[in-house]
């Protein structure tokens, strides 16, 4: 018998014997009589009432409760356990699927998230997750809420986390980061308490698990994470193919890519990684049409090694209204695209409306209105795309269209041999990372970085310049990729030192990849380190992941509103996690098994938050009844736990 097959009998047997013990077997005798109804014969004969029993048992697993149960808050054991586990264990009346339905929209109803209908300024129509109630479940979560920080922290040269950092620290309006702190039962406010409204308008109240009572927790944007052109959009920046291609700052792509098209958002990843006999070339960015001089290049590779002055958020507004008034005029539609290629500053959301033929003065991106957030500084490079996406994935593809079918195969050879232990990575794959260059992820980059120093040493088809400058990757990507940062000014100046000498050794490989916005982007890295924490902190990996999960939840759906149905795919696993983490929900009143029409959802809008609709009806918030589930499922949810423990 395998291990796993071993596993799994030994906890159907544990789970068998917890059921069938002597506290409470499964039987129609047993504690389910608790949840059993009397119903009183009807008055008068009938064929059906004089054949059966004058009284009948009627399970009410479908209903809401109050009631101080054990298995709160299913209301019996049979609904507290697996649907499957039941069957595979034989249990008597197990709970049928429409009765188990029931349980789920009940529960749904008790302690869910609700998922809010929109629909956009364009017409579109989606659904989102209720914000604040998400909210108010991680603050009575007790196994998150105590990695749950709400005050910024001076740690001195350390930096390893975000409130570290001098974006929270030292940039964020206090209103949102600190307006008040309790310390020994007295409270301490940065502004007089009068100037509070504001934040008792717009705050969440919540329970906090941790201290038992009702909190108000005031949200804040400290960042928005996406890859290249999604942040490029957030901060109405014309994309990495304008001429000015940076959201961070205004440098230029140089003169010889005047007529670069300012409405083209794509990724630079998008195009191929010319061979070496293409990158030796002096065509410009568009193709061979356009010859570069000399001068041109080196006026280039100036600009796109050094940081222009700051995009600064006032003036991007100016210039969005500006567009949007000379639009209005006659002829304005071209005066407003070479104002974009003039000035880098392109508002998808406003360009919807400036092509309609009613114009609506307010029609300006809505993130302008978002709170001491600025698009072009509160947007951090995202080294994913960026680092192991970008040029490392360049020179990955340079690498292996040099080298010829013998050199390929010692290649191959010579990863599929290489030691990873002290590395921590899984043994490399040499075909695959050969065969299939155009076609790898991340972590194999990432494992090639650290590889390619040795693996290329004296190959041949590899030139000593290409091999210094995997060198000096190998050098910069550990910097990038710390964790924890003990010393952040002698961090920073290792890291701009280990940018500068990759960027240099590129350049001597191959001047003309410096048409590669990523190239520069890079260099705004350390101050953004300074700004938010560790690379790592804003790196979009983790994220990357839930892609096949979100993909599931539309795929297993009739796809005819694949929005609402992914919205309710994950309502349904964040009520399962937060009931099965111990958490707490407010608990509503209950007459006769359904949930009190005064507490209920239903008054909200079709824009407006459930949770915070809910909030502003309650009286008394001390009032309030929070409660988690019964010992019943805790204890059926300790029995996984112990076994794997043991």
């Amino acid at each position: 018998m395998s291990f796993e097959d071993a596993a799994v009998a030994r906890l159907s047997e544990r789970l068998r014997e917890y059921l069938l013990n002597d506290s409470g077997a499964i039987s129609d005798t047993s504690e389910d009589e608790e949840d059993v109804t009397e119903v009183p014969p009807q008055d008068g004969p009938s064929p059906a009432t004089e054949s059966a029993s004058s009284t009948r048992p009627v399970r009410s697993r479908h209903h809401v409760t109050d009631e101080e149960t054990q298995w709160f808050p299913w209301p019996d054991r049979e609904n507290a356990v697996i649907h499957w586990a039941l069957l595979a264990l034989g249990v008597k009346d197990a709970p049928s699927e429409y009765a188990v339905q029931q349980v789920m929209k009940a529960l749904q109803r008790l302690c869910g998230i609700a998922s809010i209908h929109y629909q956009g300024a364009m017409g579109h129509v989606y659904y989102m997750n209720d914000l604040a109630a998400l909210i108010v479940q991680e603050m009575a979560n007790p196994r998150m809420r105590p990695h749950l920080h709400f005050l910024p922290e001076d740690a001195g040269p350390e930096l390893s986390e975000a409130w570290q950092a001098a974006r929270w620290r030292n940039e964020l309006d206090p209103n949102l980061a600190a307006p008040m702190v309790r310390v020994r039962q007295r409270d301490y406010f940065v502004y007089e308490p009068a100037q509070l409204q504001d934040v008792t308008e717009s705050g969440i109240w919540a329970w906090d698990c941790v201290q038992h009572q009702m909190v108000l927790v005031v949200p804040s944007v400290l960042a928005m994470l996406g890859d290249n052109p999604m942040q490029s959009e957030i901060a109405c920046h014309v994309g990495l193919a304008g001429k000015l291609f940076c959201r961070a700052c205004n440098v230029s792509r140089g003169s010889a890519s005047d007529t670069a098209d300012e409405d083209e958002h794509g990724d630079d990843d998008s195009r191929s990684v010319r061979s070496e006999s293409d990158a030796g070339s002096q065509s410009g960015w568009h193709g061979g049409d356009t010859s570069e001089t000399m001068a041109e290049m080196v006026d280039r590779i100036r600009c796109f090694m050094s940081l222009g002055s700051r995009h600064v958020a006032e003036e991007t507004v100016r210039e969005l209204r500006s567009q949007f008034s000379t639009a209005t005029e006659i002829g304005g539609q071209a005066a407003v695209k070479h104002a974009r290629t003039a000035t880098g500053i392109r508002d998808a959301y406003q360009s919807f409306f400036i092509d309609l033929p009613r114009l609506e003065e307010a029609a300006v991106s809505p993130v302008w209105r978002i709170r001491d957030f600025d698009p072009h500084s509160d947007t951090p490079v995202e080294i994913l795309h960026v680092v192991l996406l970008g040029f490392v994935k360049y020179l990955w593809h340079n690498t292996v269209s040099r080298i010829k079918a013998p050199a390929k195969k010692v290649l191959i050879a010579r990863l599929s041999s290489f030691d990873t232990t002290g590395l921590g990575l899984a043994p490399l794959l040499g075909t695959t990372l050969v065969d299939y260059a155009r076609s790898l992820v991340g972590r194999d980059f990432r494992a090639i970085t650290q590889a390619a120093p040795f693996v290329l040493h004296d190959l041949e088809g590899i030139p000593d310049e290409l091999h210094a400058v995997w060198v000096a990757l190998s050098t910069l990507i550990p910097l990038v990729w710390q964790p924890e940062i003990l010393d952040f000014p002698s961090y920073k100046e290792c890291l701009t030192a280990a940018i500068d000498h990759f960027l240099e050794a590129t350049c001597q490989l191959i001047p003309r990849w410096f048409n590669k916005p990523k190239f520069h982007i890079i260099l705004h890295l350390p101050e953004h380190i300074r700004r938010f924490g560790p690379a790592m902190l804003f790196a979009t990996e983790g994220f990357e992941s839930f892609n096949a999960v979100i993909r599931s939840h539309s795929i297993h759906s009739n796809q005819r509103a694949p929005s609402r149905d992914i919205a309710a795919g994950m309502a349904h696993h964040n009520r399962v996690r937060h009931i099965l983490s111990g958490g707490y929900f407010l608990m509503p009143g209950v007459v006769d098994g359904e949930a009190d029409e005064i507490n209920a959802d239903d008054s909200a809008g079709p824009s407006r938050s459930p949770w915070l609709s809910k909030m502003a009806k309650v009286p008394v918030l001390d009032e309030l009844h929070w409660r988690c589930m019964g010992p019943g499922p805790s204890e059926i949810r300790s029995l996984r736990e112990g076994f794997f423990v043991a």
